[in-house]
């Protein structure tokens, strides 16, 4: 279930009705893993994260790709999901997943102690800056038009369908250079719409050169810092853009827009591979 329906009060001009409302779920979801030797296997507790239900190993997969614990689908053997109770609404799940015995994993690497929200940032999961990220355009022949580019939000808003009902979730989106959209993941944490996305396409082997991110927040280090990691060479947001993302933008090669609307946007790094048309006035 990832929207609910509840009675409100609602004050429009001077008058009270009793309507029904839809919210966004948000529920906790603990996160296991088993790692170690063949012979030698252990459980450690990485995160409780809060999230929207649905998509939970896509969302599993994306995270520990993006914190580097994984480097591709094959390091991990299984996953398990188990609910504390199924008449609880609220009730907590529990992920497990077990990692491959070659996968080296050292629980002392993460510093994860406390719960991971659905608010912004890096949320209780340390990890340190990567340094060594730059997306390969040796293999990336990406070229978008602006053309493109603006028609993307108007797609993106008709597939938000949890938005559309609630209003209270982000939504992150993978296009071809063309502008035909891959797969599109929502959540109550932007965040976890991006690690549910980019899970989502590991699982199915999609190659990340010649895509666009589409991203219907703002962008920050750690969702720029997610897409270096997946090699994706352009991400375009609806937002405003930190100066630590475009830090790392230009750091990594990727081509970051902010404030993408379907008659204009700001480009912040790697503009070359945005080709605007002779129309278009330079002022």
């Amino acid at each position: 279930m990832q929207t609910k329906t509840l009675t409100v009060v609602r004050f429009f001009q001077g008058t009270s009705l009793t309507v029904t409302d839809s919210v966004a779920v948000e529920q906790p979801l603990n996160l296991d893993l088993i790692y170690g030797s063949l012979y030698n296997r252990n459980v450690h507790r990485l995160t409780t994260m809060m999230r929207t239900p649905g998509d939970d190993p896509s969302l599993a997969t994306g995270l520990l790709f993006s914190l580097g614990i994984i480097k591709d689908v094959d390091d991990i053997c299984d996953m398990s999901v188990c609910i504390r109770s199924k008449l609880q609404s609220d009730a907590t799940e529990r992920l497990t997943v077990s990692l491959a015995p070659a996968c080296s994993f050292s629980p002392t690497t993460y510093l994860i102690n406390l719960p991971r929200t659905s608010s912004c940032g890096i949320c209780s999961i340390y990890s340190p800056p990567r340094a060594d990220l730059q997306v390969d355009d040796t293999t990336d022949p990406i070229r978008v038009s602006f053309a493109t580019l603006a028609s993307l939000p108007k797609k993106l808003s008709s597939k938000q369908s949890i938005f559309q009902a609630t209003g209270g979730v982000h939504a992150a989106a993978m296009f071809t250079a063309h502008g035909d959209l891959i797969s599109v993941f929502e959540d109550v944490g932007r965040h976890n719409a991006l690690d549910k996305l980019i899970g989502h396409l590991l699982r199915i082997k999609h190659q990340f050169s010649n895509s666009i991110l589409v991203l219907s927040s703002r962008a920050s280090f750690e969702l720029l810092e997610k897409a270096a990691m997946a090699q994706i060479p352009m991400v375009a947001v609806m937002g405003a853009v930190s100066n630590m993302a475009i830090n790392v933008a230009h750091q990594c090669g990727i081509t970051l827009i902010g404030f993408l609307k379907e008659d204009r946007l700001n480009v912040y790094t790697h503009g070359e591979r945005i080709s605007f048309g002779e129309s278009m006035r330079v002022l």
